[in-house]
């Protein structure tokens, strides 16, 4: 029992170590670009998407954001809907659509490593990846477009301090620190250091508590019995052994795959499009194991309801997107 208790704390240790002073980091870049006014001179990147989706400037701030830090982003999402700037629906297509630069932000860790273990090969798989999270964000612009009144006279509007859009630019609201309000910089960064305790320290707690939930299910072998029963029950599908042998490797360790599939390619034991086809199927298997990192990020930051439900949906139009992926590329 003693063992128990002390591999549940350290599980949740590893989880908020990983966590934590990424958050806290992030942060604090997210808040001084805001300070200094870049994240609004660069709006205009987060614009495209958010005038599909009828979404207010706020949303465009935050998705622009996205592509720096997208937890940063989450976290300037979730300030503007508690000071009702912008509303739940806002709030929920805005979060949803942030798979484009989430996937493109890691581009400066993904390629190196799939290059190195497939080659160009990894390069077009890097490239499917990027596209899968474009279409899932302009799925939810459509759904925006579509769903989203753009009307300046809704009570949305007026319960807002200043309907000026350009004071929004200049000023993000209460959010943004204006410099000519600032009279040197260190007082920038003690009002930078002041809002980044200020937002991450609610979010900190929630986290710890997610963490440790999920840390309890992994070490009475929720997880592991997902894993097993996965394993067991997709010998059926039309793939080769060589390809599960790869998506069940994806389940695990990402790298450890990437290198088998471009060991197996060499080989000729399986060709290019088999191999991107179990890379993109272990993506999917993935997606179902990977809960565990899962909830304490979107229960840390949006609670417990608001959390699963976005994490269900991202996860769920992720899976449909790469499955039709895999049927197209059965095909070829």
């Amino acid at each position: 029992m003693k063992e128990f208790i002390v591999s549940l704390f350290y599980l949740t240790y590893m989880f908020l170590k990983y966590s934590i002073p990424g958050l806290l980091i992030g942060m604090f870049i997210a808040e001084t670009l805001v300070a200094l006014n870049v994240i609004t001179k660069l709006s205009f990147i987060g614009t495209i998407f958010t005038k599909i989706a009828n979404l207010p400037e706020e949303c465009g701030l935050a998705l622009t954001l996205a592509f720096i830090d997208p937890r940063a982003a989450n976290v300037m999402l979730i300030d503007f809907y508690k000071n009702n700037q912008i509303s739940k629906k806002e709030l929920y297509i805005s979060s949803l659509m942030d798979s484009f630069p989430a996937i493109l932000k890691h581009w400066d860790s993904l390629v190196p490593t799939l290059f190195a273990t497939m080659g160009m090969l990894g390069i077009v798989y890097f490239f499917i990846l990027v596209l899968i999270g474009l279409i899932t964000t302009v799925i939810f612009a459509i759904i925006g477009k579509l769903t989203i009144k753009k009307d300046i006279n809704d009570d949305k509007n007026k319960n807002k301090d200043d309907n000026n859009i350009n004071d929004i630019k200049n000023n993000n609201v209460e959010k943004n620190i204006s410099i000519k309000e600032i009279n040197n910089y260190k007082n920038l960064f003690k009002t930078v250091i002041y809002k980044t305790i200020k937002i991450s320290l609610p979010i900190i707690k929630t986290i710890f508590i997610a963490s440790f939930i999920t840390s309890f299910l992994i070490k009475i072998g929720i997880f592991d019995y997902i894993t097993e029963y996965i394993k067991t029950h997709i010998s059926f599908l039309p793939f080769s052994t060589e390809e599960l042998t790869i998506s069940i490797t994806a389940m695990i360790n990402s790298i450890a795959a990437y290198t088998m599939a471009g060991s197996l390619v060499d080989s000729h034991a399986i060709n290019n499009i088999q191999a991107i086809r179990a890379l993109l199927f272990g993506s999917v298997l993935s997606s179902i194991t990977i809960i565990r990192y899962f909830i304490p990020y979107y229960v840390g930051l949006y609670g417990v309801k608001d959390g699963i439900s976005l994490m269900t949906i991202s996860t769920l139009t992720r899976v449909v997107i790469s499955i039709f992926f895999i049927a197209i590329i059965s095909v070829l």
